[in-house]
């Protein structure tokens, strides 16, 4: 998800958490303001926060990194 001001909140929390139920995965969210990136990896049915990244994410699930 690419955060903007209008969806900031929604993306954090209740879209998170819809994802979360659903199964997904994994989840990234960067904020095109900060080029942080904020990522969640799928342990035991339940999000587990990765470490926050700049200008870049790495996912574990695909083995890549992706620069901003």
């Amino acid at each position: 998800e690419v955060l903007s001001p209008g969806t900031r909140q929604y993306d954090l929390n209740k879209k998170k958490s819809a994802y979360e139920k659903a199964g997904v995965a994994e989840y990234w969210v960067v904020d095109p303001l900060t080029k942080e990136c904020l990522g969640f990896v799928a342990k035991s049915g339940s999000f587990e926060a990765l470490k926050k990244q700049k200008d870049k994410f790495k996912s574990p699930m695909l083995g890549l990194t992706f620069k901003l």
